[in-house]
Formats: structure tokens, C-alpha cells, sequence
């Protein structure tokens, strides 16, 4: 009878033991997992950011070029088709 006890007391040891080790695993890998999703949010994120820039950029400079002389002539030559003397257009289509 005590015997029979003694292994119920050791399985129950055991059982508790487990279930210490499954929460602390569980208290390390869960917060870990959150981790790792804001990591790879924050990533994302930063990644947008530089294409974000690189378009701001390249709208910058699509302004300053637009502001010029030079730039004018051409947004009213491709969207108005105007020319100057002795200038030719050519209109290419697709078949």
C-alpha cells in the first residue's frame, strides 16, 4: 500500500514537473513569437519607408525638371502635341 502511494506521489512529482517546464517554455516562446512579428513588421515597415522616399524623390526631381524652360517644352510637346518650326512628330502604334 505505501509503495503503490510512494509511485502515486512520484507520478504526481512528475506531472508537476512537466507542467513547470511546459510554462516556462511557454513564457519564453510566446513572447519570443511576438518578437520575432514586430522584427518582421518593423522590416516591412522600413522597407516601405525607403520606396516611399525613392518616390518622393523621384517626384522631386520630376519637378524641378517640370519647373524649367526645358521641361515645359516637353510636358506641352508630349501632351498637346505642339511643335516648333520644322519639327516632325512621330506617333508610333501598336498592331
Amino acid at each position: 500500500m505505501e509503495n503503490k502511494i510512494i509511485r502515486k506521489r512520484k507520478d504526481i512529482e512528475s506531472f508537476i514537473l512537466i507542467l513547470l517546464f511546459l510554462l516556462f517554455l511557454y513564457t519564453l516562446i510566446v513572447p519570443s513569437i511576438k518578437l520575432i512579428k514586430v522584427y518582421s513588421d518593423l522590416k516591412k515597415i522600413k522597407n516601405d519607408i525607403e520606396i516611399t522616399k525613392s518616390k518622393i524623390d523621384k517626384l522631386e526631381k520630376n519637378i524641378e525638371f517640370y519647373s524649367t524652360d526645358e521641361g515645359l517644352e516637353r510636358w506641352i510637346k508630349e501632351n498637346f502635341k505642339l511643335t516648333k518650326e520644322n519639327e516632325r512628330i512621330y506617333v508610333f502604334t501598336e498592331k
